[in-house]
């Protein structure tokens, strides 16, 4: 007995959604890490996801404008999941170099900018967190949440 099936392949996914997929991952991922930052950190997390999710629907840019804008809110998700990751290896008093090293190159590269929003809301942030890309020196109020 054989069997076949009729039905054709299913589409290659294009890279686009690819890059979409791994950003949803990662800031998936940040959700747990998200109480070593600060509020400021909350936000970008959420304008990275929304800005990510609308690149599936947003027809006035082109394919390749999509593409790049997809890898940067993927370096920008990864780039937050470092600091967190810093600040969470900081305070339990553990090793923490490898991500120091990841998020010295995503720095390096640019990809360290927070979105509008996140701007925004460290205007008023009074617990907003900052990590020196060289010295990795943590600058926060001695207090926070």
């Amino acid at each position: 007995m054989t069997l076949s099936w009729n039905s054709p392949k299913p589409p290659k996914r294009d890279e686009v959604t690819k890059w979409h997929d791994s950003t949803d991952v990662i800031l998936d991922y940040v959700q747990t890490y998200l109480k070593y930052g600060s509020a400021t950190d909350d936000v970008q997390s959420s304008s990275l996801r929304e800005m990510n999710d609308a690149l599936l629907t947003d027809t006035r840019l082109t394919y390749d404008e999509r593409l790049a804008e997809a890898q940067t809110y993927n370096y920008q998700a990864q780039y937050l999941s470092m600091k967190l990751q810093i600040l969470l290896n900081r305070e339990n008093g553990t090793d923490y170099r490898a991500w120091a090293r990841r998020y010295a190159v995503l720095h390096e590269k640019g990809y360290g900018a927070r979105t509008a929003a996140a701007d925004e809301a460290a205007l008023s942030d009074p617990y907003v967190v900052t990590i020196d890309p060289r010295t990795f020196v943590i600058s926060r109020p001695s207090s926070f949440r």
